[in-house]
């Protein structure tokens, strides 16, 4: 009896999960070498609503960026200071699906990064036309990433 119990309530537990699309809170506590709590945002994916916000990831994990973006204008968005603690390791451009078979048209450019240095670092990026130069810049984005070892974000 107690088994079916155990069965009855893990295969519950999954349902759950899955049903809700097992959704995580966006903010989890966590401790630091700070002398009190903070509560850090989760760094799922990065969109254009956190400009200038604060991360807080582990040295291993990955971080997801996504911006708005129609290449067909010619302008694209481009890292400005990749540095060694979170390296850009892939990006692509997915367009929006309206399934009605168009081209050129507007969608997301992803980006991933990996933090592989404890360390802070702000990443920044700019859309432009690269081949008008600054000038051309119309837009850009930044957050700061603080990258820690597992053991001082727990």
């Amino acid at each position: 009896m107690c088994t079916y119990k155990k069965v009855i309530c893990g295969v519950l537990g999954i349902t759950l999960a899955v049903g809700f699309g097992g959704t995580i809170p966006n903010t989890v506590k966590a401790e630091t070498s700070l002398p009190y709590k903070k509560e850090w945002k989760r760094p799922t994916i990065i969109t254009q609503e956190n400009y200038g916000e604060h991360f807080h990831i582990s040295t291993g994990q990955f971080l997801s960026l996504s911006l708005a973006e129609n290449p067909t204008t010619g302008y694209r968005w481009t890292t400005t200071n990749i540095n060694h603690q979170i390296p850009l390791v892939g990006e692509h451009f997915q367009p929006n699906h309206t399934g009605d078979g168009t081209v050129g048209k507007p969608g997301v450019h992803k980006f991933q990064f990996k933090a592989i240095e404890p360390g802070v670092t702000k990443l920044q990026l700019k859309k432009w036309r690269s081949w008008e130069g600054d000038s051309s810049i119309i837009d850009t984005f930044y957050v700061w990433v603080h990258v820690e070892t597992p053991e001082s974000s727990v």
